[in-house]
């Protein structure tokens, strides 16, 4: 019964190694502090310290760096002390504060967020895996009233629509008006 037991266990293991490999890349920081961006699952425990809530409607010239440091100024003016920031929503309004755990931590990581089959990475992120580059994508047109929400799932369209073969979407500028596009071993697209 054990050996039996023993067996399953195995195949368990392995089949999660195989199909149910996970996509990391090591966080960047700002001002010391590490940005975990919305849909990232980070790899670490950590401690939650506060939440920060940007006021006021949508930002004109909207950028992902002018939201992080607003959030970095938020904690400055307040006092806040912490390891890292994790955006909890998609538009980058608001953010939880947090403490790592392990003090020491040398490189944070996190398991990247996954639309359909496509990962999602961010400029100040290294990948923790092998990619090969498929094609630059850029944004088709100006868009009112802009949103995070609405520029990804614009970019994923364009990207998607090129027919060619990718699973890694990484976003080259700090306002995701351009992304190149990869290819990895891991969770490939299925053919057409």
């Amino acid at each position: 019964m054990k050996s039996i037991y023993l067996i399953c266990l195995i195949s368990i293991t392995f089949s999660t190694s195989l199909f149910g490999q996970k996509l990391l890349a090591e966080v960047g920081n700002e001002r010391n502090i590490y940005i975990i961006h919305y849909g990232q699952i980070p790899t670490f425990e950590y401690d939650s310290v506060t939440t920060l809530f940007k006021k006021g409607g949508l930002d004109k010239g909207w950028k992902c760096s002018r939201m992080i440091d607003k959030m970095l100024k938020k904690m400055s003016k307040d006092e806040i002390k912490g390891d890292a920031i994790i955006f909890t929503s998609e538009n980058m309004n608001d953010a939880l504060v947090i403490n790592f755990r392990e003090k020491e931590l040398a490189k944070p990581t996190v398991e990247l967020e996954k639309i359909g089959d496509v990962y999602l990475m961010y400029l100040e992120q290294r990948p923790l895996f092998e990619m090969e580059f498929v094609m630059a994508i850029e944004s088709p047109k100006v868009i009112k009233n802009w949103r995070t929400s609405t520029l990804r799932k614009i970019m994923l369209k364009k990207a998607l629509s090129s027919n060619r073969k990718f699973n890694v979407l990484h976003f080259k500028e700090d306002d995701l008006w351009q992304a190149d596009s990869y290819i990895t071993g891991v969770d490939q697209p299925k053919e057409n």
